[in-house]
């Protein structure tokens, strides 16, 4: 059966041999050690405007423009679904995710706050798949049964009370994503390749007192 598939310098080195004459050295007669470590702690300290740039946290004007301490690392590099030709409407329940296996199926936020409060939220760019200069609108798009597209939705596919709250790196695997779009003029045809986008945006949310 045909498919519709649905998308989201050399340098040379040259090297050349050095001989040195090297010193010999004497035997070590002594020999110590000093233990080191490196303890890591969150950002809640010092509590000073002045000297902690989102002090205060204001989700809706953050003080630090570049969100530096609270980072979307990453999101997952693809998804991938593939239909027959279907009339008017294409319900598609399931797709590859990254190439399938690995960490490009994950979601991966740093914070450098113990309990502070966020949100990443995704959305379909302008609800729709594109073919040259024809759109499909997208009716419904789920991300790990999360509702994306549909109005109204919330589009939150990562919370920070689903983590155990303490600062760092938190990472979220995305393991099922499935799309309904419509196609109301019959454009499709098999061979086609329509693409689409999905976003995603990191909220700092209101942290409670």
């Amino acid at each position: 059966m045909k498919k519709i598939k649905v998308i989201t310098l050399s340098a040379v080195t040259l090297l050349s041999a050095l001989t040195l004459a090297l010193p010999v050295h004497a035997a070590v007669n002594g020999e110590d050690q000093t233990p080191t470590e490196v303890k890591i702690t969150d950002a809640t300290d010092p509590k000073n405007p002045n000297t902690d740039p989102l002090l205060p946290e204001d989700p809706t004007n953050p003080v630090d423009p570049s969100q530096s301490h609270l980072v979307l690392n990453k999101v997952p590099t693809a998804y991938k679904f593939t239909s027959s030709v279907s009339n008017n409407q294409y319900t598609i329940s399931s797709g590859t995710i990254g190439n399938g296996n690995g960490s490009d199926k994950n979601i991966v936020v740093f914070n450098d706050r113990t309990n502070r409060n966020w949100q990443v939220k995704a959305s379909v760019v302008g609800n729709k798949l594109t073919l040259g200069s024809d759109d499909f609108t997208v009716s419904n798009f789920q991300v790990n049964n999360t509702e994306i597209a549909a109005t109204g939705s919330k589009g939150i596919v990562f919370d920070s009370t689903e983590t155990d709250g303490v600062a760092g790196t938190k990472t979220k695997s995305v393991n099922s994503i499935s799309i309904i779009f419509n196609d109301p003029n019959g454009i499709l045809k098999a061979g086609d390749t329509i693409n689409g986008t999905i976003s995603y945006q990191l909220f700092n949310t209101v942290t409670p007192s």
